[in-house]
C-alpha cells in the first residue's frame, strides 16, 4: 500500500516537473523574442505588417488624364452588386476627358469609364479592368486614436504607406472652382474680397465653396494621394483621403459611414 502511494506521487512530481519544464522553455522563448526585438530594433513584428500592408497594395491604382495630372484609386466591391470597381474622390474623376481616365493597375494600364460620382461627399467611382477580382475589405467601424495608415501615390511616384491617426469629426471648407455655378447640398457662393481680396486682382468675382464633415488625421498627405484608402492595421478601409490643410499637419478624409452608403449604391 504504501509502495503504491509512493509510486504515484513520484509519478505526480515527475508530471509537475515536466510541465514546469515546458512553461520555463516556452517562457524564455518569448523573453527572448522580445528582448531580442526591443534590444536591436529590427522590428520584426512591424516588419511583417509592413509586409502585409504592401501585399495589400496590388489593389491600389495610379489614376491619371492624358496631361498627368491625377490622384489614386483603390479596387473594392459594389455592396448592391457585388461588382468589383475602382474608388476614388469625386475631384479626381473631375479631370477626366470624354467620361474617362487613365488607371494603371498592377502591370497593365487602361483607359476605364467613370461610372457614378457620389453628390454627398468627394467620392467617385470608376469601372475596374476585365479580371480584376478581391480588393480591399471595408471596416465595420473604427474607433477616434487609432493607429491607421494611408496607401496611396503621393506626387503619383510608386506606392507609400503614411502612418497616422484618427483624431476626431471636423467640418472642413474646399474651394471648389472661381466664377462657376455654385448650387448643391453643402455648396456656398462668396463674393472673391470675403475669401481673398488679391483675387479680385486676377478678374474673380465669385469663390464657390463646399463645406464637408470630414474625418480629420495626423497623416502627411500629398498631391496625388488624393483618393487614397485609409485603413486599420486589419488592412481593412476606414476613411478615403481627399485634402490636407495648408501647414500640412492635418490631412482631412471621407468618412468611413459615406463611404458605406455610396458602396450600397453601386
Amino acid at each position: 500500500m504504501i509502495k503504491n502511494i509512493s509510486k504515484k506521487i513520484k509519478k505526480v512530481l515527475f508530471n509537475l516537473k515536466f510541465i514546469f519544464a515546458v512553461h520555463a522553455v516556452i517562457a524564455v522563448a518569448v523573453s527572448g523574442f522580445l528582448a531580442f526585438n526591443y534590444l536591436f530594433g529590427f522590428g520584426i513584428l512591424e516588419n511583417a505588417h509592413l509586409s502585409y500592408l504592401r501585399y495589400l497594395m496590388r489593389n491600389t491604382v495610379v489614376i491619371q488624364n492624358a496631361a498627368g495630372a491625377g490622384g489614386t484609386g483603390w479596387v473594392t466591391s459594389g455592396t448592391k452588386s457585388g461588382d468589383t470597381v475602382i474608388l476614388t474622390n469625386g475631384h479626381v474623376c473631375g479631370l477626366a476627358e470624354n467620361g474617362t481616365v487613365h488607371v494603371h493597375y498592377r502591370d497593365g494600364d487602361y483607359i476605364l469609364k467613370v461610372i457614378a460620382v457620389y453628390p454627398k461627399h468627394d467620392l467617385c467611382a470608376i469601372e475596374a479592368p476585365k479580371g480584376a477580382t478581391g480588393g480591399y475589405n471595408i471596416a465595420s467601424s473604427f474607433v477616434n486614436g487609432e493607429s491607421v495608415y494611408t496607401l496611396g501615390h503621393p506626387l503619383l511616384e510608386p506606392n507609400s504607406i503614411t502612418k497616422g491617426e484618427l483624431s476626431g469629426t471636423q467640418t472642413t471648407q474646399i474651394i471648389v472652382g472661381y466664377d462657376m455655378v455654385c448650387e448643391g447640398e453643402g455648396y456656398t457662393r462668396y463674393n472673391a474680397a470675403q475669401v481673398n481680396p488679391l483675387l479680385e486682382v486676377f478678374g474673380i468675382r465669385t469663390v464657390c465653396v463646399r463645406s464637408l464633415s470630414s474625418q480629420a488625421s495626423t497623416i502627411i498627405i500629398l498631391p496625388g494621394n488624393s483618393g487614397s484608402c485609409t485603413v486599420n492595421i486589419y488592412g481593412s478601409v476606414v476613411a478615403v483621403a481627399y485634402a490636407a490643410n495648408e501647414s500640412g499637419t492635418r490631412s482631412y478624409h471621407v468618412p468611413l459611414q459615406d463611404l458605406k452608403d455610396f458602396l450600397e449604391l453601386l
